[in-house]
């Protein structure tokens, strides 16, 4: 089990990553949509926005892997931190 000092800085550093990825796949949407809100068809076939996407994807099951084993007193505590 790791320390709460741990679990801060592992909470911080993916955070982080998915800030990155979420601003990167941004970039990519970003004045793409169509009349419905939905990114066109051409942007969501580009390679770019798929290797953006799959970095989102991939970070987001990370946190949630991550927030899944840690203890519940770790997240109450956390949220007097923030």
């Amino acid at each position: 089990m790791i320390t709460f000092e741990q679990y801060q800085t592992q909470v911080a550093t993916l955070y982080t990553a998915m800030d990155t990825t979420a601003a990167a796949l941004k970039e990519l949407t970003e004045g793409n949509r169509g009349a419905m809100g939905l990114v066109s068809e051409e942007v969501r076939t580009s390679t770019a926005y798929r290797a953006a996407k799959a970095a989102y994807d991939t970070t987001f099951q990370q946190v949630r892997q991550f927030n899944k084993s840690i203890p519940a007193a770790y997240k109450n505590r956390n949220r007097k931190y923030k």
